[in-house]
């Protein structure tokens, strides 16, 4: 299920709508990613797209590295595990972004994984905190999917608006 279109991005996301107990915690986080920008730019990916998997993976602490917020001080354990350690999070993300794709919501969905997917549901990386990522059930850690957990994290697409991102295909 790696094909889903570009269609299927762009109709979410010109029909996402932030839920109304989210919308404060979408600015704070905003606020909060706006204060590091530059950290994010001078990379071969949009700032944008760096910004949002660096708040996914670990709350935007730049002692941990993008790929699974683990430290970039250290050797990864997590997945993908067995990479680093790295000299700095710049470099950490150099390279994560060689190893994997990130320039629209197809790869940030690719970047969390398939699973959501092959399940046939919105990803909660991509729309949690949406009109279109209620109801969708969670994966609670690597390979276990809860049908009836909720994500409590912000979705990608529901910050990226307000970063100036607008091309979700």
């Amino acid at each position: 299920m790696r094909d889903r279109s570009r269609e299927y991005y762009a109709r979410l996301f010109a029909t996402m709508r932030i839920l109304p107990d989210w919308h404060d915690d979408v600015c704070r986080i905003v606020r909060r990613i706006r204060r590091s920008w530059d950290r994010y730019t001078g990379f071969d990916s949009p700032a944008a797209l760096i910004a949002v998997v660096h708040n996914l993976e670990c709350n935007g602490d730049f002692d941990r590295q993008i790929l699974n917020g683990e430290l970039w001080k250290q050797q990864t354990i997590l997945v993908p595990s067995s990479l680093g350690p790295w000299d700095s999070w710049a470099e950490s993300t150099v390279d994560a972004l060689a190893n994997y794709a990130l320039q629209n919501l197809h790869d940030l969905e690719a970047w969390n994984g398939w699973g959501y997917a092959r399940r046939g549901v919105n990803s909660p990386y991509l729309w949690s905190g949406s009109n279109h990522g209620v109801g969708v059930g969670k994966y609670t850690s690597d390979g276990h999917y809860d049908p009836q957990a909720v994500s409590g994290q912000i979705g990608a697409a529901l910050i990226l608006p307000a970063l100036g991102y607008e091309d979700a295909t």
